[in-house]
């Protein structure tokens, strides 16, 4: 990042990276003959690949050894997935203000400090929860 340049949010960063590589917009997907891979199939193989180095982490950490490789591949591969969220949101131009709202909404799931769970481990709503509200985006 240069001096003076506003930091970009991660969908902006997405963009950049496509106009480098000369596909701007997204119009790819009706492509004749496009190689790229659609948005769900890219999201599918980099949720695969985080699964696979989350295993491999929790497997190195049990062990004792291998962590610093693992624990490198796995930041690696949740980068590969946010990137392709982040290309998601692009290509579905999905504000920012859409994750600002769910986190405002999370937190209101916070009672005295505090977030509640059941006996499985899910989060619960406190009386009066509302739903996050998403319209108008």
């Amino acid at each position: 990042m240069t001096i003076g340049r506003p930091k970009m949010n991660r969908e902006q960063q997405v963009q950049e990276f496509r106009r480098a590589a000369g596909k701007g917009s997204y119009d790819w997907l009706n492509e004749p003959g496009n190689t790229d891979l659609s948005v769900m199939a890219s999201l599918e193989e980099e949720f695969n690949e985080f699964v696979e180095a989350e295993e491999y982490y929790r497997s190195a950490c049990k062990h004792g050894h291998g962590i610093a490789e693992a624990r490198a591949n796995l930041c690696k591969e949740w980068a590969d997935l946010q990137y392709v969220v982040s290309q998601a949101a692009a290509y579905y131009e999905i504000p920012a203000e859409a994750f600002d709202r769910v986190h405002a909404n999370n937190m209101t799931k916070v009672v005295d400090g505090k977030v509640l769970f059941r006996e499985d481990g899910k989060i619960l709503k406190p009386e009066g929860y509302q739903p996050v509200d998403m319209s108008g985006l």
